[in-house]
């Protein structure tokens, strides 16, 4: 109650007090249509906000092109209040570019094998190199700050709304939200889906590296409050920008709870959904435990199945041809829609995640795990003890985390032993445990912060 008597606005109509929900400005290069985690992630958090006082209003871009909507589009939120500005993204420029010059078609993930060789020449890497450090800065879409910051300032001032809150990646999102907060006097709350300058996956090289750790410094500086999705990465934050850091994991849609029929046959089935990583996802103990348990004749090649659904899939293609005694139980499904994604993962036996193997990926969580919850079926992570994930499953007991081939075999084993003499493999997940990572809960946690800032706590 006290939140909706500090926050909220009356008018009266009729005779009567009508209560309307304060505003907040979402910016967010990442929204729906677009099929990825970051779009999913705000898409669910402006979705369940009003249920808890604060109505979302959302800036993003129209995409350039549809290469995150290959399976179809994500479901836009209804009826959530959207405008949309041009997107100058570098990266889907590249790609329309491309298939105007016949380098890719549409519906191709990968260019062709020719072109393929071209990039992973030394001509080829060096372009690479010098497009990502010094064209994408900070980022790929940073046109979109220099060409449309006007107009989404002419939308947040007819919006007027009482806080902003800004998500990446890519950082640009900051950028406009800083401009804005400093013109407008609005609060403004920072969302860091993943890391900037402390990123692992991408380092510049020296001096850029300085000084976008200057320019990251320099733009938060104002943002009243930092929100990231782990406790380990909010204390990387906190260090850096000394000041605190709120912690919003990701979630899931709580009716996909009950969305559907487990599997009810003999069939043990191991998925993956998302994509592949060379070097940082690596289903190799898995693909060592089948080909040993093939060996000591513990199992045959009819009785297990591993399906991967998602992109760059090439990858295992070429990795699988160490282990040919184990192809035929291999199955490289590619990309496919969302929902269909979460329906296989409703019918499988074992769901696979396949965490990152660097020390420095300890405090990330995937987006893939929480929708592995929704699923209810066992999780099977493979990865390096000690981090978010294994936390996690520890937690909700929805599931192990192995780092070798060996503890691979010994998770297989209790669970084929099951199948075997139960009929089924049983699921041990707590749900109450599990309930707290539901977008409503998520979004519960973001509006109170919402509260805090606009009160000026």
């Amino acid at each position: 109650m006290a939140r909706q008597l500090t926050t909220s606005r009356r008018f009266w109509h009729g005779g009567q007090a009508v209560v309307t929900k304060p505003r907040v400005l979402v910016i967010s290069y990442w929204y729906p249509p677009m099929l990825a985690m970051g779009a999913l992630r705000v898409a669910n958090l402006v979705k369940c906000l009003p249920s808890h006082g604060w109505q979302p209003v959302v800036v993003t871009i129209s995409p350039h092109s549809d290469f995150y909507m290959q399976t179809g589009p994500l479901e836009i939120p209804s009826p959530i209040e959207v405008h949309r500005t041009r997107d100058w993204s570098f990266h889907q420029r590249l790609i329309y570019f491309s298939r105007a010059l016949g380098w890719s078609r549409p519906g191709e993930v990968e260019l062709s094998k020719r072109r393929k060789r071209r990039c992973f020449s030394l001509l080829g890497r060096l372009v690479t190199t010098a497009y990502r450090q010094l064209v994408c800065f900070p980022d790929e879409a940073i046109l979109w700050y220099a060409i449309e910051y006007r107009r989404i300032r002419a939308i947040a001032r007819e919006v007027k709304p009482k806080v902003l809150f800004s998500s990446s990646l890519p950082n640009t999102s900051h950028l406009i939200a800083h401009r804005l907060s400093r013109e407008l006097n609005i609060p403004w709350v920072a969302e860091f889906r993943d890391l900037w300058t402390q990123n692992h996956l991408l380092k510049r090289a020296p001096p850029l590296r300085w000084i976008e750790r200057g320019l990251e410094r320099r733009v938060i500086r104002r943002a009243n409050a930092l929100v990231t999705v782990s406790p380990p990465l909010a204390r990387q934050l906190e260090t850096f920008h000394r000041k605190p850091v709120y912690v919003v994991p990701n979630g899931f849609d709580e009716s996909e709870l009950h969305a559907g029929a487990y599997p009810q046959n003999n069939a043990f089935t191991i998925t993956h959904t998302g994509m592949i990583y060379p070097g940082k996802r690596d289903p190799q103990p898995l693909f060592h435990a089948l080909t040993e348990l093939l060996q000591d004749g513990m199992l045959s090649d009819q009785e297990v199945r591993v399906s991967f659904y998602g992109r760059k899939l090439e990858h295992l293609e070429r990795l699988l041809e160490r282990y040919p005694k184990i192809a035929s139980m291999i199955s490289l499904v590619g990309e496919v829609s969302h929902q269909e994604a979460m329906g296989q993962q409703r019918n499988s036996t074992i769901l696979l995640l396949l965490e990152w193997t660097d020390p420095r990926a300890k405090g990330v969580y995937t987006g893939k795990v929480f929708e592995y919850l929704a699923a209810k079926r066992p999780i099977l992570a493979i990865g390096p003890k000690g981090g978010v994930i294994e936390e996690l499953l520890n937690e909700t007991g929805a599931g192990v985390l192995v780092s070798t081939a060996e503890e691979v075999k010994t998770a297989l084993m209790e669970w084929l032993s099951a199948l075997s003499n139960e009929g089924s493999v049983p699921y041990c997940g707590d749900e109450r445990a599990i309930r707290q990572y539901s977008w409503q809960e998520q979004a519960r946690k973001l509006a109170n912060l919402l509260d805090r800032v606009v009160e000026g706590g």
